[in-house]
């Protein structure tokens, strides 16, 4: 698996490892810093795409909590693809030589990510539905978008952070990253689903109402309906009243 080889890669078995982990070195040494790292992973089990993420930052101002889920929580507003309720921020034993964990240790990299798409579907509320390439491709260009909002938005928390002393205002990362798509998306389908059954229930007790032999229901086809059931009991009444041969006449 060569993504549990990075502590120490082999050139000859994991070439592509090897060379890359040799190039930033090479950048870092020269005085480059690596903003973020991401490794785009497809996922063969879970739905939907999701991170996994360090626990603590390697270094700078922004507390632990907010700088690692920060990027994760921008991207989450943006594609209702990404779960963020599946991202997991901490590195199990297992996972401490894949590349995230080794970047982050290493190369002092808070923002070091395995991003895992589903090689099969994603969901909408109950449903499921199959990814098309074109929300493929759609995912790595939230990403890049998502990069850039975040650029800007680490500068604010910065600013807010040396305000409050190293500290964060409660809420104030939902406020900045606002409500995750999905969820959007999740809450708008609850709320039109509770909306249509609303309108059933009402649909099913004007019929109930109208049906009714002695119904006063006060709309217009209630009280159309109502109307012409007392008008032809009110005829039949006064049919078996009348004598028997004004009856015929009738």
């Amino acid at each position: 698996d060569l993504n549990r080889c990075w502590d120490h890669p082999l050139r000859l078995a994991h070439p592509s490892v090897y060379y890359l982990k040799k190039k930033l070195q090479e950048l870092t040494s020269n005085g480059k810093q690596i903003f973020v790292y991401c490794d785009l992973h497809g996922h063969s089990k879970l739905l939907n795409s999701f991170m996994y993420a360090c626990r603590e930052v390697s270094s700078g101002t922004l507390s632990s909590w907010t700088k690692v889920r920060l990027l994760p929580r921008v991207f989450a507003k943006k594609c209702h693809f990404f779960d963020f309720h599946q991202c997991i921020f901490k590195v199990l034993p297992e996972k401490a030589n894949t590349a995230r964990a080794i970047i982050w240790k290493e190369f002092k990299v808070s923002d070091s990510f395995t991003f895992e798409s589903s090689m099969f579907a994603y969901t909408i509320g109950e449903e499921i539905i199959q990814f098309t390439e074109r929300e493929y491709i759609s995912i790595g260009e939230y990403l890049i978008t998502a990069l850039n909002d975040y650029s800007k938005l680490l500068k604010e928390l910065e600013s807010d952070m040396v305000y409050h002393k190293d500290g964060m205002k409660p809420g104030r990362l939902a406020e900045l990253t606002g409500t995750p798509a999905a969820d959007a998306l999740k809450l708008e389908i609850r709320e039109d689903r509770e909306e249509e059954k609303k309108k059933r229930k009402e649909r099913e007790e004007e019929i109930k109402i109208a049906n009714e032999p002695n119904s006063t229901y006060s709309s217009t086809r209630g009280q159309t309906n109502c109307k012409a059931l007392s008008y032809k009991k009110k005829q039949s009444y006064i049919l078996c009243n009348q004598p028997k041969e004004l009856r015929s006449q009738v």
